[in-house]
């Protein structure tokens, strides 16, 4: 992500997602500015993962939703039908930021998450982990995070118009339960096996169970 006052050009790469199921895409920010640990999952529906209630005192609220057209502000951050429904999603988009979105990232306290978990490897999201905890009458695997990455500054650079512009970066690290105190041995990942860690890419939370 480019950020220019308050004008940020957002780039987002992904593989292993599960592909033709819409992905929520949000920078949250004013929490702790960090990605939710493996201590953060709890039992959904008698099986382990986080959730977005979870995980949203660790990264705070979405403040921006990262929509393939229209709105991107936090009203839209259930709007299924706007954000990508692929696996290997490549997303540009230069959206517009609030003075206080903007100061929170400059802070270091934003990070990027993708939802969406095919928990049991159905191939689709189903009721596995029951209801959403952000709205009931969504699965909890549609809204579970899948990837977060925290959003850190890397450079900062001229832009074309004279102004400076910073260059913010989200890299992931896999998640693991062990030594949580509700560690089953397994995982916590996307539905992906051996999803590994590549730089520009967002943390996998999700659980491959």
């Amino acid at each position: 992500m480019v950020l220019n006052g308050d004008v940020a050009t957002v780039k987002v790469t992904t593989v292993g997602l599960l592909n033709g199921s819409p992905h929520l895409m949000h920078i949250p920010a004013g929490g702790l500015g960090l990605c939710p640990p493996a201590s953060a999952a709890r039992l959904h529906n008698g099986h382990l993962a986080i959730s977005t209630g979870n995980g949203i005192k660790f990264y705070g609220p979405p403040l921006v939703s990262l929509t393939l057209r229209g709105d991107t502000s936090a009203r839209s951050n259930l709007a299924f039908s706007r954000f990508p429904a692929v696996g290997a999603i490549t997303y540009q988009r230069v959206v517009t930021v609030s003075p206080a979105v903007a100061s929170l990232i400059h802070e270091n306290n934003a990070v990027v998450v993708i939802h969406g978990i095919d928990y049991d490897g159905s191939g689709t999201y189903d009721n596995v982990l029951g209801p959403s905890d952000l709205a009931p009458q969504f699965t909890g695997d549609s809204t579970a995070p899948a990837l977060c990455g925290h959003l850190a500054s890397s450079q900062t650079v001229a832009s074309a118009q004279g102004s400076k512009a910073t260059i913010y970066t989200a890299s992931l690290t896999p998640t693991s339960l062990a030594g949580s105190d509700q560690a089953v041995g397994s995982a916590l990942q996307c539905h992906v096996p051996g999803f590994g860690t590549d730089s520009g890419e967002v943390s996998p939370v999700g659980d491959n169970a």
